[in-house]
């Protein structure tokens, strides 16, 4: 009788841990890496085929330092991407870009804290190395423009957006450089702690807007 309890014992332990390997297997199979969120990024010289977008492409300022027109931002779309292009004007040029795309589903882009909105985070980004003749350099120095090329597919099922264009920019004299500013597309919008910050909302175009 012991003999038995004791076999029964051993076939129940064996039963059990091999159920248990089966489940950890299955479980470690079904589980998907997550993918990174990165843009398809150009350079500095796209040149977009305005016969190409659907509708019209949306233009808001770049701000440094909260106050300092810097150049703008375009926002636009076709069947497959959007678009989104920073251009600086004047003597300023781009050190780093950093952008957020969140889908918005009522048309309140405001941020009531400003850990909400953390540069260093966004999913899009790319820093800027300058030649050798210097950032200042209208050559080879850093950018004036840049587009970041997100897929329509990587957006979702979302129509409309809220967008967060963030930008360390840098305003040249001559050969050096005079100073250095956070910038922010869109609206330049205040948190109660004193930080501040920019954004717009963009909806896709359709190919049969007014426009096309």
């Amino acid at each position: 009788m012991k003999l038995t309890n004791r076999t029964f014992v051993l076939t129940a332990m064996l039963a059990a841990s091999i159920s248990l390997f089966y489940a950890c297997s299955k479980s470690a199979t079904g589980t998907v890496a997550p993918v990174s969120r990165v843009s398809a990024t150009s350079s500095s010289n796209l040149d977009l085929d305005p016969t190409t977008m659907c509708g019209i492409a949306l233009e808001a300022p770049l701000t440094a330092g909260q106050t300092i027109p810097a150049g703008s931002i375009s926002i636009q779309n076709d069947p497959n991407n959007v678009y989104v292009t920073y251009n600086t004007s004047g003597d300023w040029k781009l050190s780093e870009v950093h952008l957020s795309i969140d889908c918005n589903t009522n048309g309140d882009c405001t941020q009531a804290k400003s850990s909400d909105l953390a540069p260093g985070k966004f999913p899009y980004k790319m820093v800027f190395n300058a030649g050798t003749a210097g950032p200042c350099d209208p050559s080879t120095g850093l950018p004036t423009s840049y587009t970041f090329v997100i897929s329509r597919a990587e957006l979702g099922t979302c129509t409309c957006f809220c967008v967060y264009p963030h930008a360390v920019v840098v305003r040249c004299d001559g050969s050096s450089i005079a100073e250095t500013q956070t910038a922010w597309g869109g609206n330049v919008m205040q948190i109660t702690n004193g930080k501040w910050y920019g954004g717009t909302n963009y909806c896709l175009q359709e190919c049969g807007d007014l426009g096309k």
